[in-house]
């Protein structure tokens, strides 16, 4: 499974374990909660600088930006 798709199914998987109604809106963003914020979603990388951890950053922002949540990138 391609870094993307694993980020994808990570972040699928949180919204349908209990973040918001999972019901889209009108304008297609279902991730929203039910106050009408926009999600978030915190990752915690056990590293920052190396090759693999950045591309799991990109594949994550990707993610974030098709399903239109919010990514939280803090590492040590």
């Amino acid at each position: 499974m391609k870094v993307r798709e694993w980020a994808m199914a990570a972040m699928a998987l949180g919204l349908c374990l209990g973040c918001g109604t999972g019901k889209p809106s009108e304008e297609g963003t279902a991730n929203r909660s039910a106050e009408g914020k926009r999600l978030t979603f915190a990752v915690i990388p056990k590293g920052m600088t190396h090759e693999f951890w950045k591309t799991i950053h990109a594949g994550a922002q990707d993610a974030a930006d098709e399903l239109g949540v919010k990514i939280l990138w803090k590492g040590p």
